[in-house]
């Protein structure tokens, strides 16, 4: 329905606030609101393509999920990176999040996971890499 409504340069608001578990309203300087629409479109029909593919995938993966997420099923997560063939492979869980996991909590905690991922990663420095982390 939204293709009919909106033009690919039209600009949608977020309503994804920092914290999901609150229903404070977050100041509009305090994040960035606006999206192209062709972000969506791009977006949702990349995860349309690689949903059914897990397997195919083979490029390193770091997955970052979060078991309090309001809106993505951490267990559907789970299975996608459980069968995908990546090498190298990370799950990482940050506590509290409730979806926007690079502004929510523990962002901070993700940064050095992503940082670390990608220092490990054998494209990189020649290591191998075979680690789950957690918090908890």
């Amino acid at each position: 329905v939204t293709r009919h409504i909106f033009r690919p340069d039209d600009l949608v608001e977020s309503v994804f606030s920092a914290d999901l578990h609150t229903n404070e309203r977050v100041q509009l300087e305090d994040r960035g609101i606006f999206t192209p629409f062709a972000i969506y479109t791009e977006l949702f029909g990349l995860m349309d393509t690689i949903t059914r593919r897990a397997a195919e995938f083979k490029t390193p993966m770091l997955m970052v999920l979060s078991r309090d997420d309001k809106v993505i099923d951490y267990r559907a997560a789970e299975r996608y990176y459980n069968a995908a063939h990546s090498f190298p492979k990370d799950i990482y869980y940050v506590r509290d999040a409730g979806h926007v996991v690079p502004i929510d909590n523990g962002w901070d905690d993700v940064v050095r996971e992503i940082d670390g991922f990608i220092r490990d990663c054998p494209m990189a420095s020649g290591k191998t890499v075979d680690r789950v982390a957690a918090v908890n």
